[in-house]
């Protein structure tokens, strides 16, 4: 049995981090032959009875048998093509192997609000704030906020607490040279922090370098909100569409908390929405989420649950590839 299918990842003995749910596949007798009916952009894997057991992501598929009399090839590869065919054009809502937005969280209690851009960085859009409050602890939020990406400029940091200070019960910033226990500890007095945006190559080197990365990952599978802007929101995905490599555009590893990818300033920068649609396009990046200046979204294990709009215009976007095009979907207010 030959399986002709177009691999976006692979992965042997353990499943490929995407966004996307499984479909298993139906064994044949003999156990080294797997049968696959693989949706176009969805995750196919063999049977876990099977031996070498394995999984992929395909972007595309249809299947057809090896050594066989030309009569019964042909009506295998007929069959698997109309097969293709009808899952390719099933939307996604009506299929009960995806969840509506399929961007889940790898942790069970995860919960991230993601903002596009805007906010109190840029002395707009209060209400991206007052929607990070209400699914923190509301009037008794102790909020923390974290400015590696903007390199700790003093401008954020006072108009954070500016923002912030006057509607919740505590608001801190982390020192630049804060790790280990002392950092562990502050993340532990916090209901929610907020990851600022800028250079982020540079926040997920110094988080490496300093082992926060794996103190805030190991914080949002204690149940701490993470909110965070641009760069800040970027970073907790698989990947994003990033700028700061120093050339152009370019997809980015994030630390991979939520499945999916992640792209800011949708509207704002008009270099990205060509730049983004060719990677998911072309596999570069997974399918995910595009998010306007003053959009922001709740995220957690069920994936995207909330859409805030600060502005009348903006909106945010799921994305993903069908055939080696990019195909985009307008997020309703609930997700």
């Amino acid at each position: 049995m030959a399986i002709n299918l177009r691999f976006l990842g692979f992965s042997r003995n353990k499943t490929f981090p995407c966004a996307l749910q499984p479909i298993h596949g139906k064994a044949l007798k003999d156990a080294r032959r797997p049968w696959f009916f693989a949706q176009a952009g969805a995750h196919a894997s063999r049977a876990p009875g099977n031996r070498g057991a394995w999984h992929g992501y395909v972007e595309a598929g249809t299947a057809s048998v090896g050594n066989t009399s030309p009569k019964t090839s042909f009506f295998l590869d007929l069959g698997a093509s109309c097969v293709a065919s009808i899952l390719r054009d099933t939307p996604a809502t009506s299929t009960p192997f995806m969840q509506r937005i399929p961007l889940t969280s790898h942790s069970t209690r995860a919960r991230l609000i993601a903002i596009g851009g805007g906010g109190f960085a840029q002395g707009s859009d209060p209400a991206l704030e007052a929607f990070v409050l209400r699914h923190a602890a509301g009037a008794a939020t102790r909020i923390g906020y974290i400015a590696t990406a903007n390199g700790y400029t003093a401008t954020a940091i006072a108009r954070f607490h500016q923002r912030f200070g006057p509607h919740c019960a505590h608001t801190t910033d982390m020192p630049p040279g804060m790790q280990g226990a002392p950092a562990a500890q502050w993340l532990r007095s916090l209901d929610a922090v907020f990851v600022g945006g800028g250079n982020t190559a540079r926040l997920l080197a110094h988080w490496r370098e300093a082992g926060l990365d794996r103190l805030l990952l190991d914080a949002a599978g204690q149940g701490l909100l993470l909110a965070g802007v641009s760069a800040g929101a970027m970073v907790w995905f698989q990947a994003g569409l990033s700028d700061a490599l120093g050339a152009g555009l370019a997809p980015l590893a994030g630390l991979g908390l939520f499945r999916g990818s992640f792209c800011p300033h949708y509207d704002s920068e008009p270099q990205r929405q060509p730049a983004l649609h060719a990677a998911i396009a072309s596999g570069q990046l997974p399918r995910g989420l595009a998010l306007d200046d003053g959009a922001a979204v709740l995220l957690d294990v069920s994936g995207v649950r909330e859409v805030c709009r600060a502005r009348p215009d903006c909106t945010a976007y799921y994305l993903h590839a069908r055939l080696g095009r990019c195909f985009s979907r307008r997020l309703s207010a609930s997700a």
